[in-house]
């Protein structure tokens, strides 16, 4: 039978933070985030064409805000601007450029 088990590292981070320089740092692979609670957030890595980051957020009721690496934007929206996705959800973010990162989420509404 095949292992079909990604090989991508699985790293715990807590949200932290209320702005793009205080909030927690995520790495490359699977993060998944505790302690979102509508204002707390985290950073994604400086953008490199083919990186990619995924984030689960396990808080269920709360947004979790994601900041582009200073400089850097997500889906071509406003740089250094945050997106906040959605509580017990799995975000994908794929760097396209050296300063965009392309990203699938569900959002906090």
């Amino acid at each position: 039978m095949a292992d079909y088990r990604s090989t991508a590292p699985v790293t715990a981070v807590a949200a932290a933070g209320s702005a793009q320089g205080d909030a927690a740092a995520l790495s490359d692979g699977l993060n998944v985030v505790s302690g979102a609670d509508g204002t707390k957030g985290v950073i994604l890595p400086e953008a490199v064409a083919g990186r990619r980051v995924s984030v689960y957020t396990s808080d269920a009721t709360n947004g979790l805000k994601v900041y582009p690496a200073t400089g850097d934007d997500v889906n071509d929206g406003t740089t250094n601007a945050a997106v906040t996705i959605e509580g017990k959800t799995h975000s994908i973010f794929e760097a396209v450029d050296d300063t965009t990162w392309a990203a699938v989420f569900t959002a906090n509404t």
